[in-house]
Order: C-alpha cells, then structure tokens, then sequence
C-alpha cells in the first residue's frame, strides 16, 4: 500500500505505480499518527472556460458512474482514450 501511495503523491504515471520503492524512498511518506480516513464524499473545485468557479460533486454510492483516464500506454494505437 505504501508503493500505491508514494506513487500517487509523486504523481507518476499509471504504468509507474506497480514500481516497487526501496525503504529510504518508502521512508519519505510520512502518515501522520499511522492513520488514513476513508470519505464517502469527493468535491471537486474547479474553473470553467469562462473563469466562474464552480465544484462538482462525486458520491459513489448514489451515481457510482466516474470515467477516468485509463492509464495505458499513450504510444500504444489501441489503447481505449478512457
């Protein structure tokens, strides 16, 4: 778990994520009091074309529908864009 996260705060790439870290890289993450919180609510800030702000909101239990980027290879021709 600790490789998944580096990797995200590092922001890698998604084919870097499965890379395994040494113990003096895995040692730069620091979690504070040893504890990670689980939310049931994400609320996304952001600008629009236009300069208004405006924030979305994503709960996965009620619309549990989110399209992300895939992660594959880009130099890949087959790869699905989503």
């Amino acid at each position: 778990m600790v490789d998944h996260l580096l990797a995200r705060v590092l922001e890698m790439d998604q084919i870097d994520v499965k890379r395994k870290f040494t113990d003096e890289e895995q040692a730069t993450l620091i979690i504070e009091n040893h504890r990670l919180y689980q939310h049931c609510v994400l609320r996304v800030n952001y600008t629009m074309y236009d300069n208004r702000r405006e924030q979305d909101t994503i709960n996965p239990r009620t619309w549990p529908d989110i399209m992300m980027l895939s992660g594959e290879d880009n130099n890949d021709k087959h790869a699905h864009p989503y």
